[in-house]
C-alpha cells in the first residue's frame, strides 16, 4: 500500500515548484493562462490557474501563513526523539506540549497545588528539616562525648601503667 505521503508530497512540491516558477501574483487572469508551462495541459493549467486565484484558497493561505508564524514549536524534531525534545521544552500555560491538542497538567498527574498548599509544603518540609539537623547534632555530640570519655579511660590506664613501672624502677 502507498502512503499519501509518498504521493502527496511529490505532488504538493510539484505544484508548489510550478507557482513558484510560473505563476505571477500581480498578473492578470489572462496573462496566468499564457504563462503556461511547456509540458503541461491546457486543462490541468487552467485548473491550477483557477484553484491558486480562488478567494477560499487565498484565505485559506494566509490563514495558514499567519499561522505558521505563531508556531513555537517546529514540526520537526531532527535527530533528537520526541522524549528528549519533551525534556528539553518548558510548559506553557499549564499545557503539556507533545501529549496531544490541549492536555493539560492534571489530566496526566494529580491535581496542581494552590500556593497556599505549596507554602504550607515548604514550611512542613524546612520544620522537619530543621528537626533532622538538630536530631543528627545531637548524635554527633553524644558520639564525640563517648569518643572522649574512652580517650580519658584509656590516658588514665596508662598513666597508671606508667607509675607503676616508675615505682618498679
Amino acid at each position: 500500500m502507498i502512503s499519501s505521503t509518498t504521493c502527496g508530497l511529490p505532488y504538493w512540491y510539484y505544484r508548489h515548484k510550478l507557482k513558484k516558477k510560473y505563476f505571477d501574483s500581480k498578473a492578470t487572469y489572462s496573462l496566468h493562462l499564457r504563462n503556461k508551462p511547456k509540458d503541461m495541459d491546457v486543462k490541468d493549467w487552467k485548473y491550477l490557474v483557477n484553484l491558486w486565484t480562488e478567494n477560499a484558497f487565498q484565505e485559506r493561505r494566509n490563514k495558514n501563513k499567519t499561522n505558521r508564524c505563531k508556531r513555537s514549536m517546529p514540526p520537526y524534531t531532527g535527530t533528537k526523539r520526541f522524549a528528549r525534545l519533551r525534556d528539553h521544552m518548558p510548559e506553557k500555560n499549564s499545557y503539556i506540549r507533545a501529549y496531544g491538542p490541549r492536555k493539560n497538567v492534571t489530566e496526566y498527574f494529580s491535581a496542581r497545588p494552590t500556593k497556599i498548599e505549596l507554602l504550607r509544603q515548604l514550611d512542613t518540609s524546612r520544620i522537619e528539616a530543621n528537626e533532622r539537623v538538630q536530631q543528627i547534632q545531637k548524635e554527633a555530640s553524644e558520639q564525640v562525648n563517648d569518643v572522649k570519655k574512652q580517650m580519658d579511660e584509656k590516658l588514665a590506664e596508662m598513666n597508671r601503667i606508667w607509675e607503676q613501672k616508675f615505682k618498679m624502677l
